[in-house]
């Protein structure tokens, strides 16, 4: 398994396949997670040394429906980390659609590891931002996914 690098580019023209890698450890306890006084979003800004918003990937926004190599990058994140009860990870949805099935595995890891999105990204829709932060992937949540991946042996 390669190891996170946040400066290179994603694979151009990847391909969604079965990932082959064996099935996953248990959840990586909160414990094991340095201590989250503060939200992911805060603890993301306040680590970047540049000033910037801390992001070191450039993965999209998804919610149910959406498809592609992102949503197989998802999953493989959550099964890496013990997250794979969804019906992508289980092999039977074949066309890698982001269903309720992973946005549960997310919101198991939300919850495990106190990462929420920021809210501040949904402000001014037309529904209130605590419906997206429950059917949303976003940069904080990626951001953290990446983080916390075991460190290759």
């Amino acid at each position: 398994m390669t190891a996170y690098d946040p400066t290179a580019a994603p694979a151009a023209g990847a391909t969604a396949v079965a990932d082959p890698s064996p099935a996953p450890a248990a959840p990586v306890p909160a414990a094991a997670v340095a201590s989250t006084a503060t939200s992911w979003p805060q603890q993301v800004a306040d680590a970047a040394p540049d000033g910037s918003d801390g992001i070191s990937h450039h993965q999209p926004t998804l919610t149910t429906g959406s498809q592609g190599t992102a949503v197989v990058e998802l999953v493989r994140l959550l099964k890496n980390l013990g997250y794979a009860t969804n019906t992508i990870a289980q092999g039977t949805n074949y066309q890698n659609v982001l269903d309720l099935s992973v946005i549960a595995d997310v919101r198991r890891f939300c919850a495990d590891h106190d990462v929420a999105n920021d809210p501040a990204e949904w402000v001014g829709r037309e529904q209130p931002p605590q419906v997206f932060q429950e059917t949303h992937i976003g940069p904080y949540i990626w951001e953290a996914l990446y983080r916390l991946q075991p460190k290759a042996s």
